[in-house]
């Protein structure tokens, strides 16, 4: 896939794109004349490609003991990544919402749960921090 170099500045409503460019060098040398400028790399044509495929976006909550609620989502499909948050409940209830591409449901609680299994191996389900995984859809 096409990579493309994008230089960013600000955050949240400050955050504006300064440039875009096929040269990593090239964005490398324009950031340095930004303000809090970054250089964010993007693959191009990734949601393309998983549609094709008929992946969909999936929202997973899932518990620590593996319990989970699998719904479809509709919104933010420029994801290319697993990524996961720590719901902070006022209850004790401790899970985390794992956000992925995944063929139906079934699948999408699979990923989830191999996430799930190795976050608590590594020590990662219960850091409050979001976490983003690359991985490599099925062929």
């Amino acid at each position: 896939m096409t990579e493309i170099y994008i230089v960013t500045s600000g955050s949240y409503s400050d955050y504006k794109i300064e440039g875009v460019f096929t040269d990593e060098n090239v964005a490398g040398k324009f950031k340095e004349l930004c303000d809090d400028g970054r250089v964010e790399n993007w693959e191009l044509d990734t949601v393309a490609d998983k549609l094709e495929r008929g992946y969909k976006l999936y929202n997973v909550t899932m518990q620590k003991n593996g319990d989970s609620e699998v719904k479809q989502n509709s919104y933010d499909a420029y994801t290319t990544d697993v990524s996961t948050f720590k719901y902070l409940h006022p209850t004790t209830i401790d899970e985390r919402c794992f956000k992925l591409w995944a063929k139906d449901e079934q699948h999408a609680a699979k990923i989830a749960n191999e996430y799930r299994v190795r976050m608590i191996a590594d020590g990662t389900w219960d850091d409050k921090e979001s976490t983003t995984f690359r991985y490599e859809m099925e062929k």
